[in-house]
């Protein structure tokens, strides 16, 4: 500690004037040093140690370093808001001092680095950042703190935050992770269904054709796929690029033909038979396969009904055979026929339905934008003279009866196919049914 007052000096020093002075008068004069018993009464010459206590200008003892207001050094500052050093006692009523830890809640002075992590309008040090309320968290918090951005990992829990790209994929809003995996589980549930007359039989760009098909059946990954007008190099061309994923079924080897694709992680095949249509002048079947969904028993069926308007007869009369198989199988199986029935509306009520068996498209209430799969107005693959426009390709659905089998209900229906391809040929002179149904 820097001493400000003069410290007892040696005896050539104690002098004021020039000449010396004798023991004996250093009692009397007033310029001459003052003995240790006259110092605690004059202010102009060195104080004892005792006298250090009350005196302003003198150097100060260890003692009063508490109460001095001398200078301190550099170490003894850090630890103080002012010049003065205080002690122990004395950092609980000062209010340029130190606080000390009772005082560290009430205080707003500035405390010493150990002191600010719990002090609440300072500026927190880097491990105390994650509990302060205003400041700026570390990257570790940014989690916690509500105002702060959130890190990626929580974008998705907070409120006002962007969702990330796995929610956007999937078109949910922010904080929906609950919803998405709802809906998965949803969509898990329903099953996807593809009736389709291909028109194998029309050579114009057909592998073109083909490909469109692959492409849409891949993006679209349906469960069930019925098909008709097969020809050999057609469905080669399929199984070469579909067969990994699907089990392929064939109504046939000769001429032109159906056949079913089942989608192998979700349909499970037990059986299949061909029923023939003893009096068809088209070599005509009906293709059945009998299947496993998610534990349901299904049964389906696809055909490719006697053409043209000539042989209506012949049509109505596979049409009635259709209807008895189904009413035939189990109740404990849920059927469903999908194919190209070449039928008229006519003829369906001419002959009629049973009370067991539904046509899908009345019961999603008769969708305007799906009433006509073969529209030559709008589908110039045949390049007709005439124009027409027909329901020609049908579902039709028989709910299993028995008590505890889950019911198929319909969903949605939409037609496919209806975009020219760079060939300026469409995939089909027929429109393709996308069908959902859900279990209940």
């Amino acid at each position: 500690m820097e001493q400000v007052c003069a410290v007892e000096e040696s005896p050539e020093r104690k002098t004021t004037s020039s000449t010396p002075i004798s023991k004996e008068e250093k009692k009397t004069t007033g310029s001459t040093p003052i003995s240790k018993e006259e110092k605690k009464t004059t202010g102009s010459t060195p104080i004892s140690k005792e006298e250090k206590k009350t005196t302003g200008s003198t150097p100060i003892s260890k003692e009063e370093k508490k109460t001095t207001s001398s200078t301190t050094n550099r170490k003894k500052g850090r630890k103080t808001t002012s010049s003065t050093p205080i002690s122990k006692e004395e950092k609980k009523t000062t209010g340029s001092t130190p606080i000390s830890e009772e005082e560290k809640k009430t205080t707003g002075s500035t405390p010493n680095r150990k002191e600010e992590k719990k002090t609440t309008g300072s500026t927190p040090n880097r491990k105390e950042e994650k509990k302060t309320t205003g400041s700026t968290p570390n990257r570790k918090e940014e989690k916690k703190t509500t105002g702060s951005t959130p890190n990626r990992k929580e974008e998705k829990k907070t409120t006002g935050s962007t969702p990330n790209r796995k929610e956007e994929e999937e078109g949910n809003p922010p904080g929906s992770s609950d919803d998405t995996v709802k809906t998965k589980e949803e969509e898990d549930t329903k099953l996807s269904v593809i009736c389709w007359n291909v028109d194998g039989l029309d050579g114009e760009e057909q592998p073109q054709r083909a490909r469109a098909l692959c492409s849409y059946l891949i993006l679209n990954s349906p469960d069930v796929v019925l098909l008709q007008e097969l020809i050999q190099p057609y469905i080669s061309f399929l199984k070469q690029r579909l067969e990994t994923n699907y089990t392929f079924i064939e109504g046939g080897k000769q001429g032109y033909f159906t056949g079913m694709m089942l989608k192998k992680s979700r349909i499970t095949l037990l059986d299949t038979k061909i029923d023939r249509f003893r009096l068809s002048q088209m070599g005509r079947n009906l293709l059945v396969a009998q299947v496993l969904f998610r534990g349901q028993k299904l049964c389906l069926m696809t055909s490719h009904f006697e053409s043209c308007r000539a042989h209506a007869a012949e049509r109505m009369r596979q049409l009635r055979m259709v209807m008895n198989r189904m009413k035939e199988v189990p109740d404990d199986v849920t059927v469903l026929f999908g194919g190209d029935t070449n039928l008229r509306d006519v003829e369906v009520a001419t002959m009629g339905l049973p009370d067991c068996v539904r046509d899908v498209w009345e019961q999603l209430g008769e969708p305007e934008h799906c009433r006509y799969t073969w529209d030559t107005y709008v589908n110039t693959n045949l390049d007709m003279e005439f124009k027409n426009r027909l329901r020609f390709d049908r579902l039709y659905l028989r709910q299993a009866t028995k008590d505890g089998v889950p019911q198929l209900a319909p969903d949605s229906m939409a037609l496919t196919g209806l975009e020219k391809l760079k060939c300026d040929r469409y995939i089909s002179d027929h429109w393709g049914i996308h069908c959902t149904f859900s279990t209940q």
